[in-house]
């Protein structure tokens, strides 16, 4: 026998295909949390003694059942020793809820339909409430926002340092990146020493462990600098937008070491196999370890690269051999000819990886990094020079006459065209 297996706001029904109720399992009179149970579809949901005993009052009948979801094909598979059929686009289910509430009053329940609105949003609150909760608590969410805010503070000090070095520079311009090349050795030279007059060699070695040539080296330049002078209430400036910098770097580093933590206990495989940097960045581009470990290694090998990647397909050129995964030291250091292969191995281990520590397995990020170190180094080893690429053939060198006669055939069509001018013949009379 066919019964449709009808889920509404007050719990499932077994109807026969006249629409006349065989068995039914009410929700609204289980508590909210045995409620939660049911609307997530969750296997757990065989702990409730009422729904155990509706399922056992189905096998008894043995139905062909025909639900609308799949979820709830795979709720019930485990228990029902019967058929189960997914038919979301059944015009018999919604004839069922057009007349839902006349087919409720055949087991004694009047609800009219501002009743089951009422009850419907009832359970879409309780359904929104856990489900906000459980992303809320989703490791997800942390290293996302976490890299998000670390990416953000390393372009704000980029950002900063740029325009500290122009601002300090018409005081002391002899100290350029090639003499102070660290960002946070600069800002705190500023920071102490302000003008250029204080500044000496031995309170550099003292303070700031700088080694003893190169701080003779500044403070000569200091001395001999062609540098404007600045005011007080202008040196103070500089020395409190240096500061800034300085306790950004300070938030950066802490929130490295926070970063670095939250990785290494959730995703403990792609850390060791690619660190803490590359492993948050594939995670906040993929959108979440799950999406990470469900796509497939050529995904994730161009992975930030999809504008390229559309370009090429759309223009028949050559796709990217690598997005993100390019920051990985050994790929940026690799020959060029050499860092397609070596990208299709790491894409490949960061696959199996993902889904492990989605999957929670074992862990075998050392095994999997000393196998991918054991193939790039045979790929340097087999490929030390760039491959030889055929010469593509010159095009034809026509002939003047010949090039006149192509001329003249242009010429002639586009005297023709009625779109000679830009404007149709129609539209000009």
């Amino acid at each position: 026998m066919i019964a449709y297996l009808l889920e509404t706001p007050v719990g499932m029904l077994i109807t026969d295909q006249n629409g006349l109720i065989q068995n039914y399992f009410l929700t609204t009179a289980l508590l909210d949390e045995q409620l939660l149970l049911v609307l997530h579809y969750d296997e757990s949901v065989y702990q409730i003694p009422a729904f155990v005993q509706f399922i056992n009052q189905i096998n008894v009948s043995k139905y062909n059942l025909v639900t609308e979801t799949k979820d709830m094909a795979n709720l019930l598979e485990s228990k029902y020793e019967g058929t189960i059929k997914i038919a979301p686009f059944d015009r018999k289910f919604q004839d069922l809820r057009i007349n839902l509430s006349k087919i409720l009053a055949n087991i004694n329940i009047p609800s009219s339909v501002e009743e089951l609105t009422i009850i419907s949003r009832k359970n879409a609150k309780l359904f929104s409430r856990d489900r906000i909760r459980e992303s809320g608590q989703s490791s997800d969410v942390h290293i996302i926002n976490a890299v998000g805010v670390l990416e953000n503070t390393t372009k704000f000090i980029n950002s900063y340092a740029i325009q500290l070095r122009e601002w300090y520079g018409s005081h002391f311009p002899e100290l350029t990146d090639k003499l102070v090349n660290d960002i946070e050795l600069y800002a705190k030279i500023v920071n102490l020493y302000q003008k250029r007059d204080t500044i000496e060699a031995l309170n550099l070695v003292n303070d700031l462990h700088i080694k003893e040539e190169y701080a003779k080296e500044i403070e000569y330049q200091a001395e001999h600098s062609m540098g404007g002078d600045l005011t007080e209430s202008q040196l103070d400036a500089i020395r409190i937008f240096s500061k800034t910098i300085l306790n950004l770097i300070d938030f950066q580093k802490q929130l490295e070491n926070s970063v670095n933590t939250i990785l290494q206990e959730l995703t403990p495989n792609l850390y060791t196999l690619i660190g803490a940097q590359l492993t948050g960045k594939l995670i906040t581009h993929a959108g979440s370890l799950e999406h990470l470990a469900k796509i497939p290694s050529s995904t994730i090998q161009v992975l930030g690269a999809e504008k390229a990647l559309f370009r090429a397909l759309r223009k028949k050129t050559d796709s990217p051999k690598h997005g993100i995964i390019y920051t990985w030291p050994p790929i940026r250091s690799a020959k060029y000819w050499q860092r397609g292969k070596i990208s299709r191995l790491l894409s490949g281990k960061i696959s199996i990886c993902a889904k492990v520590d989605f999957f929670n397995g074992e862990f075998i990020g050392k095994k999997l990094l000393d196998e991918l170190e054991a193939k790039i180094k045979d790929i340097e080893e087999r490929f030390p020079e760039p491959p030889k690429h055929e010469r593509k053939k010159k095009p034809k060198d026509y002939s003047s006459k010949k090039k006149k006669e192509i001329a003249r055939k242009k010429a002639y069509h586009m005297s023709k065209s009625k779109y000679k001018s830009g404007i149709k013949k129609s539209e000009s009379n």
